[in-house]
């Protein structure tokens, strides 16, 4: 799972010089950055489900609410992406970033269904890593070439 951070800071790096080297202002990184954020909060949220079955709290929260917290980090996540691309805010083209609500939300239904069983969030864990680094790559595309 270490690499998996390190890929989620390259495509932020991607991001950032996305909109240096595009024709976005620094202000488009900003309204960008909270979706890729929120979603990234999200994959550590699912991989402390998949970690530890010992714990019986993930994040300070009881299991049975902190499951639902990765739905509704989602749900703003891309609200967010929207809201900001309905207002022209960012390019429209943008929201071909909400297309990986395709795999977030999957691995959200698996989270629900299968949170005390960790051995069986695999799969939802690389759906959810999925997600966030290809919403991560389209944003830093939309910001830089279109």
């Amino acid at each position: 799972m270490r690499g998996s951070w390190f890929a989620l800071a390259a495509v932020a790096c991607l991001m950032a010089a996305a909109t240096a080297f595009g024709r976005q202002p620094v202000q488009a990184l900003a309204l960008a950055a909270p979706s890729y954020l929120l979603l990234a909060a999200n994959l550590f949220v699912i991989a402390r489900f998949a970690g530890d079955r010992a714990d019986p709290s993930v994040l300070g929260l009881d299991r049975e609410v902190a499951k639902w917290g990765y739905l509704l980090i989602a749900i703003v996540a891309y609200a967010w992406l929207v809201l900001m691309v309905a207002n022209d805010w960012l390019p429209q083209k943008s929201a071909a970033a909400a297309l990986t609500v395709a795999l977030s939300f999957p691995a959200g239904r698996d989270l629900i269904e299968h949170a005390d069983d960790p051995l069986s969030l695999g799969p939802a864990v690389r759906r959810s890593l999925a997600a966030v680094l290809i919403h991560g790559t389209v944003l830093a595309a939309a910001l830089a070439f279109l």
